[in-house]
């Protein structure tokens, strides 16, 4: 059973707030939650270990969200696979 679309919605704003004010385990964990029924989470999450430093943790997520994604989302795909790239190069 997934959450609600709202709340589900409500959790990756707010994981989006904290994301760009530095709280990336506030925004991780956001983003945890909903993942659950928004896809684009878990390109965020990514995004929250990218910045974190937490360079494994940036490579799975970026990989889970490329695996999770529907064809709809095709720019955030490209960001995802050269972020990849670059974090695999380190």
């Amino acid at each position: 059973m997934g959450m609600k679309a709202g709340l589900s919605e409500a959790f990756h704003h707010r994981g989006l707030a904290h994301l760009e004010a530095g709280a990336y385990d506030k925004a991780i964990s956001d983003f945890n939650t909903a993942s659950k029924s928004k896809v684009e989470a878990y390109f965020y999450k990514a995004e929250a270990y990218d910045r974190g430093r937490l360079i494994k943790e940036a490579i799975e997520a970026y990989k889970t969200f490329i695996q999770k994604v529907p064809s709809s989302l095709p720019p955030l795909v490209q960001r995802a696979t050269k972020r990849i790239a670059e974090l695999e190069k380190r």
